[in-house]
């Protein structure tokens, strides 16, 4: 749980604060943004503003000899004063065949100096040693925690995010605190003028990213907005990803909805709760099960954007889809005008309407 992680991670400090100060930190862990977090917060602890232009070393293990790693370790501080030697992605040195790091202990570092180790993975653990685990995408308890920590950080600047907006971005990021940091950072700038960001915030702004330009695509497929279909179509054909990689993408789109037609016939997800429109984890964490553990949000979404067709509609544009394939790879048609006919037929607008908007 994050909770116990952080009480670790707080504890250090405190225990730093109080002047009981290893010589020695080995922080990993596959959470890499709290890794990262805790070695800067150890530094900062020990180190004041003014002292870190000569009090600092950052070494990257990966890209420096051994021998060189050992003689910054072992080189005195000038004039007594507090020296921290920060390594990262020591994963290496801390296997058990790594014979030359195995010198290294807390008795080898000379008078205030620090070392901080860290790594997603250790072999052998030395010095004060504190593990971050990753989340588990459908453990309930880290999803929840990650939430309170991402509030606790938005807070800071006055920002505010929904738990449903939260899980909207969990459905695009994934439990990965580094990348929810990474994008909660662009939308406290995107938001600088208002204190509460909203999923419109974040499907206006994350989609940006190449990366989730096809989520973004298909999403307005399923809502039958023609406009922006083809907008990010545009946007899409200018990346490096080949236009006709959309297909498979909107392929899995469309069969989902149908999957989830299904799901609501036969009662599994509530027709009553879809046309509620209100996220109930419970309901939809059970229908992921069924549709190979898609997240619980996404099948959220896709059962409110199922709505908008009927069964037999998607029947036929998983066919649209296929001789779409086939046209493109013949030839018969061009690979951009095959794709807006498919786009147009799939939200049901006159292919004769595509440059008028």
């Amino acid at each position: 749980m994050l909770e116990n992680r952080l009480i670790k991670q707080s504890n250090l400090i405190k225990k730093i604060k109080s002047g009981d100060i290893p010589k020695l930190f080995l922080v990993f862990g596959e959470e890499g943004y709290l890794v990262e977090d805790t070695a800067k917060k150890i530094i900062n602890t020990l180190l004041p503003d003014d002292q870190k232009e000569f009090g600092l070393e950052t070494i990257h293990a990966e890209s420096t000899d051994i021998k060189n790693i050992i003689s910054a370790i072992k080189t005195s501080s000038l004039l007594g004063l507090k020296r921290v030697i920060w390594i990262k992605d020591c994963g290496n040195l801390l296997k058990k065949k790594s014979e030359d790091f195995s010198e290294v202990t807390e008795h080898s570092i000379p008078v205030n100096t620090y070392v901080i180790l860290t790594a997603e993975q250790a072999g052998k653990k030395i010095g004060e040693v504190i593990e971050f685990p990753a989340f588990k995408e459908n453990k309930k308890s880290d999803r929840n925690q990650a939430y309170e920590f991402a509030q606790l950080k938005l807070k800071k600047n006055g920002k505010k995010l929904s738990p449903i907006a939260f899980e909207y971005l969990l459905s695009l990021t994934g439990v990965n605190l580094r990348q929810i940091m990474n994008e909660l950072e662009k939308l406290e700038l995107y938001c600088k003028d208002k204190d509460n960001i909203t999923e419109d915030d974040i499907n206006t702004l994350v989609p940006k990213s190449i990366e989730y330009a096809p989520f973004a695509m298909s999403d307005a497929v399923a809502e039958k907005n023609l406009t922006r279909a083809l907008k990010l179509l545009e946007e899409f054909s200018r990346a490096k990803n080949s236009g006709y990689s959309l297909v498979p993408m909107l392929t899995k789109r469309i069969r989902l909805l149908l999957q989830n037609k299904i799901l609501i016939e036969k009662g599994d997800v509530p027709e009553d709760v879809v046309r509620r429109g209100y996220y109930d984890q419970k309901t939809y964490s059970s229908a992921s099960k069924k549709l190979s553990g898609q997240h619980p949000y996404l099948i959220f979404r896709i059962a409110q954007q199922s709505l908008k067709f009927q069964k037999e509609e998607l029947i036929a544009d998983i066919k649209k889809l296929f001789e779409t394939e086939v046209s493109i790879k013949t030839g018969k048609v061009p690979q951009k005008l095959a794709l807006e006919m498919l786009v147009a037929g799939i939200c049901k607008i006159n292919k004769n309407l595509i440059h008028s908007e």
